[in-house]
């Protein structure tokens, strides 16, 4: 009973609604949407999308997840996916030089909808 309460805990859907910003030598702001993904903290995997694989996430702490943190080797943001625990703020930045993608909003708890099953 107890293990069964703790996963539902550390599993679970978010629903993300986010605009995304294209920055190059200009910023031009694009539309609003969901994203959504499927994480399961106790296994420290999680997927998005329709979910055809999973990932690792990169760390988890009290306050925040940090889905994906992979940086350049002068620290600059390779892609970078962070979410609060406290006010569901979310934001993912894919980077390469000077041309940055970046997206922020709000995300949503939902029920786990499972990961895809293994084919070996």
């Amino acid at each position: 009973m107890i293990a069964t309460l703790t996963s539902g805990l550390a599993a679970f859907n978010l629903v993300c609604t986010v605009q995304t910003t294209f920055i190059d030598h200009k910023k031009q702001d694009g539309p609003s949407f969901p994203i959504e993904y499927r994480v399961d903290l106790a296994a420290g995997r999680f997927c998005v999308g329709v979910c055809e694989e999973t990932r690792p996430i990169a760390k988890v702490d009290p306050t925040d997840i940090y889905l994906v943190a992979d940086r350049y080797p002068d620290g600059t943001n390779k892609e970078f996916i962070w979410i609060s625990r406290e006010s569901a703020s979310y934001l993912w930045v894919l980077g390469e030089g000077s041309i940055e993608l970046r997206s922020v909003g709000k995300c949503e708890k939902r029920p786990f909808t499972g990961f895809p099953a293994r084919k070996f």
